[in-house]
Parts: C-alpha cells; sequence; structure tokens
C-alpha cells in the first residue's frame, strides 16, 4: 500500500506539472463559482463560470495536442496552453456577459429565449474538445487499450469524488446537528464543485497517459466488460432481432417503439468494441469479427423508421440531435467492420458535432428549413400561396390542418434563422384568418408525442405566451434573476414562498375569449421581488385550475 501510494504521489506531481495551466484554470473555477454562491459576485458575474469551464477542457486539449506534435518544451508547453485557453475563456465570459442585447460575431442573436440554444453550443464545443483530445491521446502503441483505460480511469475517479463527497457531507451535518448549528446547504455546494470538479477531474488528470505510458487494464473490468454487458448485449440484440421479424410477419410497423432501443444497442456496441480490442479470447474474437454485421439489419430497421416519422412530421432539434448520435455510432460501426485506425472516428465525430452544432447547418436552422418546407408544400398543394401572401382556405383536409398548425407552432417558439416569410405569418396570432381554420387549443407541439387530439368539452384552457427576442427586460434595481418553469400554481424557491392560484384564475376570468394572450405580463411580489411571466397554461375543469405550467423570471434586489 506504501508502494502505491508514492507512485501515486509520483503521478500527482508529474500531472501538476503537464497540466500546470488546467490546473491554474481549475483553481479559477473553483475561486469564481465559491463566490458567486456567496453572492460576492452578481448574476452578471456568471460569465465567470462558463468562462473558467471552458478554459479547462480548452487547456488539456492544447496540452495533449503539443505534447502529440512535440513542439515545445514542458514550460513552453504549459505557457501556450494558458494562454489560448484564456482567450477562449475570455471569449465566452464576454458572450454570456453580454446577454441578451448583443450579437455574437453575428452568428448567434442570443436572448433570454435562447439559452437553451447558447447552451448547446457552449457543450457542443466541449463534446468537441473531448473528442479531439481522444483523438490526439491515441497512438500506434495504445490503440488497443486507451478507450478501456479512459472508461476506468473516469468511472474510479468518479467513484472516488462521491464517496469524499458523501463523507465530508456527514461530518458537515453531525457537526451542524450535534455541536453547532448552522446553514449547510451552501457548504453542501461548495463541497459538491469541490469533490466532483476539481477532485474528479484532477484524479482524471493523473491518469492520462502519455506515448510511452504502459496501461494494465484491471481485471475486475475486463469481468464487467466480458461477462456482464457483452451477455446482456447480445440479449438486447436478440430481442431486437425477435421484434424485426414480428415485424415481418405481421407486416405492421409501430413507428416509433424500436428507437430507443436501437440506438441503445448502437452505443453498446460501439462501447464494447473500444473495450474488446485487447482482448483475443474466443468470444471477443468472434464479436469484432461479426459484431458489426450483426447490427446491420437493426440499423437499416431504425433508419426506415425514423424516415416514416420524420416524413409524417418533419425536423425538430431533438430529432435532428438524435441523427447527428446515429450518425456518429453509424460512423464507428463501418470503421470497425473495415478494420480502420480506431482514432478516426473521434475525429470526423468532432467534425459532425461542429457541423451540426457550430455552423450555418446546425440543428436549428435544419429544423426551421424543414418545418417551413412542410407548411409550403401544404400551402402549395391547396393553392393558399399567391407570392409571399397567405390565402385561406375553408376545404384542408384534417392531415392537412395537423401539419399547418404542427409546422407554424413549432416556427413560432423555436429558435435559429428564419427567413422572412415565416418571421411574417408567426407575428399573426388570429390564425382563422390566416388559414382558414382556428388552431385546437390543446394542442402543443412535442418531440415525444406528433399525434394529434382532441379537446374535452367540459374543460377550458388558457394559453399566455410572450417572446422577449430582440426586446430588452428591465433589471434596474434587481441584483438577482432566475429562469424557471414551474409545475403547478405555487413558487417555493429562492426565498420566495408564494401560490398564484387566485392571480391565474383572474387572467382567465379577464382573458377568457381570447385564444393565446401574447403581453408583457408582470407581477410585483413586493418592493424587492419581481416575477416577469414568458407563458402560462392551464385548464379549467369543474371551475378550477388544473394541469398548470408557466415560465418566468424571478428578479430579486
Amino acid at each position: 500500500m506504501k508502494v502505491n501510494l508514492q507512485s501515486f504521489n509520483l503521478r500527482l506531481k508529474e500531472s501538476y506539472t503537464r497540466f500546470c495551466s488546467t490546473f491554474i484554470f481549475l483553481l479559477f473555477y473553483l475561486i469564481a463559482t465559491y463566490l458567486l454562491d456567496l453572492d460576492f459576485l452578481n448574476i452578471k458575474h456568471y460569465s465567470l463560470y462558463y468562462g473558467f469551464f471552458i478554459g479547462i477542457f480548452i487547456s488539456i486539449l492544447v496540452n495533449i495536442f503539443i505534447e502529440n506534435k512535440k513542439i515545445y518544451s514542458n514550460k513552453k508547453k504549459n505557457i501556450v496552453s494558458f494562454i489560448i485557453s484564456l482567450i477562449v475563456s475570455v471569449f465566452w465570459s464576454v458572450v454570456m456577459y453580454r446577454l441578451p442585447q448583443e450579437r455574437v460575431f453575428n452568428l448567434y442573436y442570443v436572448t433570454f429565449y435562447e439559452y437553451n440554444r447558447l447552451n448547446l453550443v457552449y457543450y457542443s464545443f466541449i463534446l468537441i474538445t473531448i473528442c479531439l483530445s481522444i483523438y490526439f491521446l491515441y497512438y500506434k502503441e495504445n490503440e488497443k487499450t486507451l478507450f478501456s483505460h479512459l472508461i476506468k480511469s473516469v468511472t474510479i475517479s468518479g467513484f472516488i469524488s462521491t464517496i469524499l463527497f458523501i463523507g465530508m457531507a456527514v461530518c458537515i451535518t453531525a457537526f451542524s446537528v450535534l455541536i453547532l448549528p448552522m446553514e449547510t446547504i451552501y457548504i453542501y455546494v461548495i463541497l459538491a464543485k469541490l469533490c466532483f470538479i476539481f477532485v474528479n477531474i484532477s484524479l482524471i488528470l493523473v491518469s492520462i497517459p502519455k506515448k510511452d505510458s504502459e496501461i494494465i487494464i484491471p481485471k475486475f473490468y475486463k469481468v464487467i466488460i466480458k461477462n456482464i454487458l457483452l451477455p446482456l448485449f447480445i440479449v438486447l440484440i436478440g430481442i431486437l432481432y425477435v421484434y424485426i421479424l414480428k415485424i415481418i410477419i405481421t407486416l405492421n410497423l409501430p413507428v416509433g417503439e424500436i428507437n430507443i432501443f436501437a440506438s441503445l444497442a448502437l452505443l453498446g456496441f460501439v462501447f464494447l468494441y473500444l473495450n474488446l480490442l485487447n482482448e483475443e479470447d474466443k468470444y471477443s474474437m468472434l464479436y469484432k469479427q461479426y459484431g458489426g454485421y450483426l447490427m446491420i439489419p437493426i440499423i437499416i430497421t431504425q433508419l426506415i423508421f425514423i424516415y416514416i416519422r420524420l416524413n409524417a412530421y418533419g425536423l425538430t432539434e431533438t430529432r435532428v440531435l438524435s441523427l447527428m448520435f446515429i450518425i456518429i455510432g453509424i460512423i464507428f460501426l463501418v470503421n470497425s467492420i473495415m478494420k480502420k485506425n480506431i482514432k478516426n472516428p473521434f475525429l470526423i465525430a468532432a467534425v459532425i458535432i461542429f457541423i451540426f452544432t457550430l455552423s450555418p447547418l446546425n440543428i436549428y436552422n435544419i429544423s426551421n428549413f424543414n418545418q417551413e418546407s412542410r407548411l409550403i408544400s401544404v400551402l402549395k398543394k391547396n393553392d393558399m400561396l399567391k407570392g409571399n401572401e397567405i390565402v385561406k382556405s375553408n376545404n384542408l383536409s384534417d392531415e392537412d390542418k395537423q401539419i399547418i398548425q404542427s409546422s407554424h407552432q413549432y416556427l413560432v417558439h423555436s429558435a435559429g434563422k428564419k427567413s422572412d416569410f415565416v418571421k411574417s405569418i408567426i407575428e399573426k396570432t388570429d390564425t382563422e384568418n390566416l388559414y382558414g381554420f382556428k388552431f385546437k387549443e390543446t394542442y402543443e407541439f412535442s418531440d415525444f408525442r406528433d399525434e394529434e387530439y382532441y379537446e374535452d368539452e367540459n374543460i377550458e384552457y388558457f394559453s399566455f405566451y410572450h417572446d422577449y427576442e430582440g426586446e430588452e427586460i428591465s433589471i434596474k434595481g434587481y441584483s438577482k434573476m432566475y429562469d424557471l418553469w414551474i409545475e403547478g400554481t405555487k413558487i417555493n424557491q429562492y426565498g420566495i414562498n408564494i401560490d398564484l392560484y387566485d392571480y391565474f384564475y383572474d387572467l382567465y376570468e379577464n382573458n377568457k375569449n381570447i385564444g393565446t394572450i401574447d403581453k408583457k405580463l408582470t407581477y410585483d411580489i413586493d418592493k424587492n421581488t419581481r416575477i416577469v411571466f414568458t407563458s402560462i397554461d392551464f385548464s379549467i375543469e369543474e371551475e378550477n385550475i388544473s394541469d398548470c405550467t408557466f415560465s418566468i423570471y424571478l428578479l430579486k434586489k
């Protein structure tokens, strides 16, 4: 045990020298988040969290790249890595700090309603750096063991961090209960970031191998892969083959049921293939030789189902994102069959992620283009389009109405680039005058349920929505802002405890004859707290509010 501890200490010291810039950004990140958690910095400085966090991953990538190319000495490597990481960190900090008024190099117009989009771009950027880091870590000497080593290291690091957090949390709780009562929630948050960010990433850095490092995969890890996960994967493949046989016999295509399981099977195949590269036993060799071919019928079936679904309901950002990961999985599948260099799919994956998230062909623009095309196609089919003007029709089929409504409502709420035609129609709330029929109040565009359903005559529905895109929300005098989505009528967060039931009911009573309300709506709880509503949806059943959800910006002084 003493020898192992000494060995670990040596590797830890080596990693401090090897990834000096990364540890600096880890410290920057911890300091910034602690100051934010303790309210020493206001909401605008939250951008530092984003900047320093991404700096951690950039510094790892730059260090690994320089080591791979043998460009600089260790000292120069850390200086170059720090400078490049600092530039990227400053860029992201500025992007987040200048929300929502500014444009980001004219590529993305960022508003409060596009946080999800910006987060996708941000975390995709991190995912790209991870893929590139793995790509540059691969050498001929470690190509069969690297992936197993990295997964094993991440798993063990996460386990140690979790145990450390639980142990420290128990000690803090015991101290608070038995000795000195105190507010522990902030201490738990600080401990979580210390354990799951600093300790976890530090342990992972220690385990990142050099070109000449000897990689040994522990026996317990091999047992888990070969004796547990591989048999489970074979069972899943068998179930999917039985399902495909059932479809052939019954000639029935229950669209959507296989997609999640086929995706899991593809993920499982890639994971097992990368982990079994160094194994030479009979079953591992059979898997590496024929496993890719076993996946082909499943992938073909999945793609057929996806085509049917997309042909009926069109693309959304979630579906495009799903397709992106399926394409990446297929790249690994093809690579395994062709027996090419195992590191190449990681580079291709980085390029694909870049195209679908950071380029003009991102998932939002593609989805908007597809939904606009579906809408225009139906309008042209019914002679409802004269130039860029829509001529309403009273002779639409139920299927055409469903396409028009789903496409229109998706385009209203989606982010991304939109044509002038789309911008002109989404501003119009009177759909009966626009298309010739009134949208069903119960219809909600969803990635998980595309079918149309009909409203109960005994239930009334209330809907409010206001898009602040391009508009400023006045935060003068307020120091904190929280973006919340809440189910029910009560707010019980961030020191606020209020039931808005009566307020919502009054809104319904005063606006029951209006389809969807679109106006600025605010509510002052007291002189220090304001609610800015962005959406409210609920139903009225037997004169009571039910199924209530609402989105707000909570402003506090």
